[in-house]
């Protein structure tokens, strides 16, 4: 359960809403992606091609997520397949038709685009089509169906996909998509689309060497960092720690003016204490690099392990993506010696006992309480 936080933008104040990504954890492959779908903007499925019948009501897209230049062992790529039937508003939330929206989400070792082949869901193994889940952001990810009729659409009517295969087959430049799902009702979901498929880079390029701002919307870079690299030294006063499903730790550290998550991968949970080297591969004994944000139209989507500074009207002004330096834990304290991505040198400690608690359960029921929403556009979450 690693987080990541919200934040939206009241002319240059982010305000931070913390959350948690429910995501699971697959090997070594961060996954920070909360509710994801694709807008469903031309690109449309064939026709009747010889024997061989596809269904023609759907538009496709595709997404690339280069993680393998962040330094994880698979690529992620995200299949949004939605009925052209169906009409969404300004927020890409579906208001209008009926039909349904298929998002499915595969790991994959290439490049640019997924291997052919047949991915289980949940597999063992590198590759494979990942299980649907619920996003404490206030969506779903992973791989599922969600049935619309006239535009609305309960919990029941989004089924996460628990069992079941995606075969992917490449012919004449289109792509064969064929899915075998069970549903929440117990019916099986098929579908066979042929269609060209443009797989687009989210992270266009974007790696923590690169300097862009990313303050322009839905650019997945290192928005509202400063670029000018300063030295932050921060007393924390208050402090809470979970104990995610992989026994991943996260910390939340707040002051009066300041917060910060931050995650560590301890080898036993129930001892935890140590010195944690700051790395992206999720490895015992490492505390989780920053990967950066991406700007939205209300602030920035950011990711773990970063500090906030800088209040105004109740929110924050800048936000620091820490790559680089350490974490030590003792029972009597938590510091933190880091560098941003800008260069900034990051120093901040906490001087009291933090005791994990177990919190994944708890809030998977509160989460499945609320009605999550479902969007179509892209909504960067790594």
């Amino acid at each position: 359960m690693c987080g990541n936080g919200n934040a939206p933008l009241t002319g240059n104040t982010l305000t931070i809403n913390y959350t948690t990504i429910m995501k699971k954890l697959f090997k070594n492959l961060f996954l920070a992606v909360g509710a994801f779908a694709l807008a469903a903007t031309g690109m449309t499925s064939c026709n009747e091609e010889g024997s061989e019948t596809y269904d023609t009501n759907y538009d496709v897209q595709g997404a690339y997520y280069n993680m393998k230049s962040l330094g994880y062992e698979s690529n992620d790529f995200v299949l949004s397949i939605v009925d052209k039937d169906l009409g969404f508003n300004e927020e890409g939330v579906p208001v209008s038709g009926s039909g349904y929206m298929v998002n499915i989400d595969i790991v994959s070792s290439a490049e640019g685009e997924p291997n052919e082949g047949n991915y289980a869901i949940a597999a063992e193994g590198e590759e494979f089509a990942a299980n649907g889940i619920i996003s404490e952001q206030g969506g779903y990810a992973g791989t599922y169906v969600a049935k619309i009729t006239d535009g609305s659409y309960s919990e029941s009517d989004v089924s996460l996909i628990e069992e079941g295969s995606v075969t992917l087959k490449k012919e004449d430049g289109n792509w064969i998509i064929t899915t075998d799902f069970k549903l929440n009702d117990g019916s099986d979901f098929k579908l066979n689309v042929k269609t060209p498929i443009d797989w687009i880079d989210v992270m266009g390029g974007e790696t923590p060497g690169n300097d862009s701002t990313g303050t322009e919307i839905g650019d997945p870079a290192w928005p509202y960092e400063p670029q000018t690299p300063t030295t932050l030294q921060i007393e924390f006063t208050q402090a809470k720690a979970v104990i995610g499903d992989k026994n991943e730790i996260q910390f939340t550290l707040t002051s009066a003016n300041e917060e910060a998550v931050i995650v560590i991968f301890p080898a036993d949970p129930s001892n935890p204490y140590g010195r944690y080297e700051m790395s992206g591969t999720m490895a015992q004994g490492t505390v989780l690099a920053s990967t950066g944000g991406t700007a939205t139209d209300t602030g920035a989507d950011i990711y773990p392990s970063y500090v906030l500074t800088g209040t105004s009207n109740g929110g924050f002004t800048n936000i620091y993506y820490l790559t680089e330096g350490s974490v030590n834990y003792t029972q009597n304290s938590l510091q933190i010696t880091t560098k941003s991505h800008h260069g900034s040198t990051v120093e901040c400690v906490y001087r009291n006992n933090i005791t994990p608690t177990q919190g994944v359960a708890a809030e998977k029921v509160a989460m499945r309480k609320a009605q999550p929403i479902l969007k179509a556009k892209p909504f960067m979450a790594r």
